[in-house]
């Protein structure tokens, strides 16, 4: 969002979150723990969260309308209820190729203002802990949106 806000024409993604792909261990046998697991992202938080912080933001209506209204988003979350337990590693790559797509074409056409949406996800964070929902990794707090506040209030200066 910060590129395209930056005067970006073109942004893509891809599967840059799982660069396992590309070592060596792509190649071996896989050993005991470890391994992939499911991420959904979290249009109100600007950021991936764990199946569990999923459940608990669902439990709490915390998640975005962006986040319900993606297909994939409500295909997880049947899945949740109806399979607990199931895997759903693919359907988060969906999750967040969605939303990136449809994120990227509210920037293009402005509907969304970076700066604007920036600002609401801080608050949405702040209202994480206001309402006592604690996320499962601890370093996942939102501390980087600050940063990307800053630097679009700077470079629109």
């Amino acid at each position: 969002m910060l590129w395209k806000y930056s005067g970006a024409s073109d942004c893509a993604t891809g599967k840059f979150f799982n660069l396992r792909r590309f070592t060596k261990s792509r190649f071996e046998e896989p050993s005991a723990g470890g391994g992939q697991l499911p991420y959904w992202f979290e249009e109100s938080l600007a950021g991936f969260l764990r199946e569990s912080d999923v459940i608990r933001m669902r439990d709490n209506q915390l998640l975005s309308g962006a986040s319900l209204a993606n297909p994939f988003g409500q295909l997880i979350l049947d899945k949740l209820v109806n399979e607990p337990g199931a895997p759903w590693i693919a359907l988060g790559w969906r999750q967040f190729m969605y939303w990136f797509a449809d994120f990227e074409e509210r920037l293009r056409t402005n509907q969304t203002d970076v700066r604007v949406f920036l600002k609401e996800v801080e608050e949405h964070w702040k209202r994480l802990d206001e309402v006592g929902v604690l996320l499962e990794e601890m370093r996942n707090d939102g501390s980087w949106i600050r940063q990307w506040r800053r630097a679009a209030i700077e470079y629109a200066k």
